[in-house]
């Protein structure tokens, strides 16, 4: 995703080089504004909607408890 959003911040910048006038110039800023903030909003219910299911599918049984083997002898 970092990728992504730096490919459309160097692509608006480019585009900003080509405007005329104030219009054009808040059409843009208000267009860079919502597309990044689409990037980091999908990123984010990606991130959290993988959270979720790690934490419905983890194994509450499954619990670790100390050394074993060579090192319990130790």
């Amino acid at each position: 995703m970092a990728v992504r959003i730096l490919v459309g911040i160097i692509s608006v910048s480019d585009q900003a080089a080509n405007v005329t006038n104030e219009l054009e110039s808040a059409g843009l800023a208000i267009g860079a504004t919502l597309g990044i903030g689409m990037l980091v909003g999908m990123w984010f219910l990606v991130m959290i909607a993988a959270l979720l299911i790690g934490v419905f599918l983890r194994k509450s049984s499954v619990v670790e408890e100390g050394p074993t083997g060579n090192l319990l002898e130790q």
